[in-house]
């Protein structure tokens, strides 16, 4: 680097001493003794494992609630699905037409005309 470069760098510095918690030594007894009066505080607020555990029961209701609402809501709102089989014609009918035919049911349909529902 050449000379203006380090003149140029000593004129940007920025002085950081009032950062330095060392510098003040009682100033940084105070601020270690906040520090431990803080996290001795936090350790005796801790929560025994009984509220821990109410904690928790509170948050698993509430999302057992919603859950078991948005069952409710959805069961009352779909429409059943409707069935593809004939229900007047008897089972050998629709086995025979099945068996004439291209057509290969599914197990719940042949399930459903044997009377087995799944």
């Amino acid at each position: 680097m050449s000379e203006r470069d380090d003149d140029k760098l000593d004129d940007d510095k920025l002085d950081l001493s009032g950062l330095d918690p060392v510098a003040d030594p009682r100033r940084l007894e105070r601020v270690s003794a906040l520090i431990a009066q803080l996290a001795i505080a936090a350790r005796k607020r801790k929560s025994p494992l009984w509220g821990t555990l109410v904690a928790y029961s509170r948050w698993a209701a509430a999302l057992s609630a919603a859950t078991a609402a948005g069952a409710i809501f959805l069961a009352l709102t779909t429409s059943p699905v409707a069935s593809d089989l004939p229900e007047d014609e008897p089972a050998d009918v629709v086995l025979l037409s099945w068996a004439e035919g291209d057509e290969e049911p599914d197990v719940n349909d042949i399930l459903q005309v044997l009377g087995d529902e799944p």
